[in-house]
């Protein structure tokens, strides 16, 4: 309980939160052999299969697909060449090259990787609306 308070504290000095993910399992029904007897019925297993532990997950604060436009990635794009992530051309595509430099340049900064993220934003010198 301690640890689980002092994170959610650092958390929320970071403006993050701290979600608890539900575990997911599937149920099994079967049908008896119909071979012996013309009856059949439907037998529900009472034992579950986790199919994912669950855990805890943070939430960031991303850029919307229909907010991405060419002028963020060109100027995304600058702020991972200033930093040396970034060698190809500077344009508004969302390429491979980028995809790869901006997933390096996370990664390397503790970032969640994937997203163009708000904190990622900042971290390269930008600014966000």
């Amino acid at each position: 309980y301690i640890y689980y308070q002092l994170i959610n504290n650092v958390l929320q000095s970071q403006k993050l939160e701290l979600v608890k993910e539900p575990q997911e399992s599937i149920t099994i029904r079967v049908v008896n052999d119909t071979t012996r007897t013309k009856y059949f019925k439907i037998e529900t297993i009472q034992e579950k299969i986790i199919l994912s532990e669950g855990g805890w997950s943070i939430w960031e604060e991303i850029v919307c697909n229909n907010d991405i436009t060419s002028m963020l990635i060109t100027n995304i794009k600058m702020g991972l060449t200033a930093q040396n992530y970034f060698k190809g051309e500077i344009n508004g595509v969302n390429d491979a090259a980028f995809k790869e430099s901006l997933k390096q340049f996370q990664l390397d900064h503790q970032l969640p990787s994937g997203g163009i993220t708000i904190k990622t934003i900042q971290l390269l010198g930008l600014e966000t609306n």
